[in-house]
């Protein structure tokens, strides 16, 4: 009877308390590490793997070599993967927006080191609330009456013209009210001297030729800087990201 119930007691022990050493989530990257490309992302790895030691393994297969691009073929990759539990494709949330995420090829073409780190972290503790939750917007007061557009806590653009500031401030927020924002609802339109910038077809800032003082920077410079950076604060639905193009070689 004493055995029976001490069976009993160690079998809810590994029911409710699984072993401390057994990881979550197995990372496996096949990376081209002999080309020394893609340091920066096994960098990374790494420092994530050391972030949730004991949660996490991190295997990372170097298809340079021919032990190494034999796993990665068998394993049905043809160039750079990584996989988290045996799958490169990922569902995650962020900004309240569900994304469906591909970690192949190097980052940056479908994916970014931001979302992996997301993915792995909805796996081990599953989404939270601030996953859900959209990019504060606001205005900061500057000298001299200026005014800075900031998103998500990145400032985006200063103006002398506090009214505009303050009237993107106030569209962006209703909008993002009314659904969360996505890089691809992103547009801008115009010519040399004035440029408008939407969000699903909706003006929330005008720039104009006069914002860019004393020519430092150009126009267009500020007008690009200012689209990038406003761009980059954002989620992207669409894969590939635009302006890239499919590496060479077999990285």
């Amino acid at each position: 009877m004493k055995r029976a119930i001490a069976l009993l007691a160690l079998a809810m022990l590994q029911t409710f308390c699984p072993a401390a050493d057994k990881p979550a989530v197995k990372i496996l990257a096949y990376i081209h590490q002999t080309s020394g490309c893609q340091t920066h992302t096994e960098a990374f790895l790494a420092e994530l793997a050391k972030k949730h030691a004991g949660k996490v393994t991190l295997e990372i297969v170097d298809f340079g070599t021919k032990k190494g691009r034999k796993r990665q073929l068998a394993a049905g990759h043809k160039c750079m993967a990584i996989t988290l539990n045996g799958t490169i494709q990922a569902k995650i949330v962020t900004q309240g927006v569900t994304l469906d995420v591909a970690f192949r090829m190097p980052a940056g073409y479908f994916w970014k080191h931001e979302e992996l780190e997301i993915a792995l972290r909805q796996l081990l503790s599953g989404v939270t609330k601030s996953d859900r939750a959209s990019l504060k917007i606001s205005a900061l007061a500057g000298d001299k009456g200026t005014r800075t557009l900031v998103v998500g806590g990145k400032e985006i653009i200063t103006l002398a013209d506090a009214k505009r500031i303050d009237a993107a401030v106030a569209t962006l927020r209703k909008l993002m009210e009314a659904k969360p924002i996505v890089q691809d609802q992103f547009r801008i339109a115009g010519g040399e001297t004035e440029a408008v910038l939407t969000i699903r077809e909706t003006p929330f800032l005008t720039l104009t030729k006069a914002d860019a003082e004393d020519g430092k920077p150009t126009f267009e410079d500020l007008v690009l800087n200012t689209a990038r950076t406003f761009g980059d604060c954002f989620p992207r639905v669409q894969r590939p990201y635009p302006g890239m193009r499919r590496p060479g070689g077999r990285r």
